[in-house]
């Protein structure tokens, strides 16, 4: 490593400028008021005059803005001089550090990848090893997500690291063992009455996330829509149901066919001629009498009574 010093005395650099500018301040103040109690006429004297006051008070800012600058630039050149130099040597230095990281990164990821296989690895064989004839653990979500984390670098992927011993990924690798044993044996106690469909559903939720909470509430939304389709069935089966009965009852008590259709009987045939000597109302007014047999439906002689009613006939029952 290197040193770096600043070889000027920076103790002989005054910590305060001292300058006259306060001497100088009652003229400044002297201008100033003047100004403010001048009152300009439209004389041409006092335009000139106006005019020649503004161009002094330019003069005099002027000339501190020059004193001002000159005395800065003194200090400030050797300054902008000596930034420079260590920006310059900043920046190359930067340049050359990214050059080395560009090279480097491929190689890194190599070796990240080779890492991550390593501790796959170990990984299965410690759950192979801890579930032993527990397939559904061992392949399951948690299991692959808690790697995932571990491993990837997008999320905490410390394990990949080249400054990450394999002896602490397995001190993690057997914690996370220790802790889904523990999880799965709080499920089992917590659902150990309940049916087997539920506790399949609780067991399956912890292989999910390994998370109590995330479990109870799986299941209770699990349940409850269980319960929601159950009603559901139960009140459709009872519906169809009803339905059955109802048709059961209509086919053993038929309802009664529809009547026939009324037909009006036809007119009655036209009279015979009148013999000679006999007018047309005479025709008109003579009565006949026949026997009829009619045979219908009670609803069907009425109308038919009422038909003839309504055409003079006369009705008479007669008795067998």
């Amino acid at each position: 490593m290197f040193e770096l010093k600043i070889l000027t005395d920076l103790s002989a650099m005054p910590k305060r400028v001292e300058t006259n500018i306060d001497e100088v301040e009652p003229i400044i103040k002297s201008a100033i008021a003047r100004v403010d109690g001048l009152i300009v006429t439209d004389k041409k004297e006092d335009i000139l005059a106006a005019d020649a006051d503004a161009a002094k008070l330019t003069k005099m800012a002027k000339a501190i803005q020059r004193f001002r600058i000159d005395h800065i630039a003194l200090w400030k050149e050797p300054m902008e001089a000596f930034e420079t130099k260590c920006k310059d040597a900043e920046k190359r230095l930067n340049e050359a550090a990214d050059t080395l990281r560009t090279k480097t990164s491929e190689v890194k990821d190599m070796w990240r990848a080779k890492k991550r296989e390593l501790c796959a690895g170990v990984w299965k064989a410690k759950l192979a090893e801890a579930f032993a004839g527990q397939d559904d653990v061992i392949a399951c979500e948690g299991a692959k997500a808690f790697f995932d984390l571990w491993t990837n670098p997008k999320t905490k992927g410390t394990w990949v690291n080249l400054s990450v011993d394999i002896r602490a990924v397995e001190e993690a690798m057997d914690a996370e063992i220790v802790r889904m044993k523990a999880m799965l044996g709080t499920v089992a106690a917590n659902y150990g009455n309940a049916d087997d469909e539920v506790k399949m559903k609780a067991r399956k939720s912890c292989l999910a996330s390994f998370d109590m909470n995330a479990v109870v509430a799986e299941v209770n939304a699990w349940v409850k829509e269980r319960e929601e389709m159950e009603r559901a069935k139960a009140a459709l089966a009872a519906k169809r149901e009803a339905q059955a009965a109802e048709a059961a009852k209509k086919a053993a008590n038929p309802a009664p066919a529809a009547p026939a259709p009324v037909t009006p009987p036809p007119p009655p045939p036209p009279a015979a001629d009148a013999p000679a000597g006999e007018t047309d109302a005479s025709a008109t007014e003579r009565v006949e009498t026949y026997n009829l047999a009619v045979t219908g439906t009670r609803k069907a002689l009425i109308a038919l009574r009422q038909y003839g009613i309504g055409l003079g006939i006369t009705f008479k029952n007669i008795d067998k």
